[in-house]
């Protein structure tokens, strides 16, 4: 018998007094997966890019910060309708690759940055004080320097990235910003830019 002289085996109390120990016991269970939990959620949400993704996370997230701007500048700044509607178009495309990087960067615990590198600063305070046809000639010559590096980078990203999740991102990127390059280089010719 688990009773001896009026108190339970586990030494808890007497007759009567074993739906309270259970109920302890239920709570420490719970207690126990709880923290469990936590910790299993702790490990997974570790960083598991490489640290060549990371970077690669971090400059194209970087970018796309810069390209978002620039679009919003070009939209307000621009007197060509053609220059304005580019703008729209660069800030809507760059917005959504950086909603797709910032989902990749919170599954691997990075944060990325949401200000323009200060390289880019200065385009963007250059640009500030231009207007009309001045502004979009050196708007669509940015936009083409600019979309020129990133395509290449995007296009070394897909070959030797090992990140999976960042590897289908350039790969989906990469035909946006190069549809952006062309659209400039068209931009460009019709403007006599540089």
């Amino acid at each position: 018998m688990l009773m001896e002289h009026g108190s339970c085996l586990f030494g808890a109390g007497r007759v009567g007094e074993e739906e309270p120990m259970m109920g302890r016991l239920v709570w420490f269970g719970m207690v126990v997966l709880v923290l469990l939990g936590v910790f299993c959620h702790e490990v997974l949400a570790q960083e598991t890019l490489t640290p060549q993704g990371k970077r690669f996370l971090k400059e194209a997230a970087s970018i796309n910060v810069m390209e978002m701007q620039m679009g919003r500048l070009a939209r307000d700044r621009a007197e060509n309708p053609e220059v304005k509607e580019f703008g729209e178009r660069l800030e809507l495309d760059h917005g959504t690759a950086y909603d797709d990087l910032q989902r990749i960067a919170a599954a691997n615990n990075v944060k990325l940055p949401r200000q323009v590198e200060r390289k880019h600063n200065v385009l963007m305070a250059r640009l500030t004080r231009l207007s009309g046809r001045e502004f979009d000639r050196n708007f669509v010559y940015a936009m083409m320097r600019s979309h020129t590096k990133s395509v290449a980078r995007f296009k070394k990203a897909n070959r030797r990235l090992d990140d999976d999740d960042l590897r289908a991102w350039s790969v989906r990127y990469l035909p946006v910003f190069e549809e952006h390059l062309s659209y400039a280089k068209g931009l460009a010719q019709k403007l006599g830019s540089h």
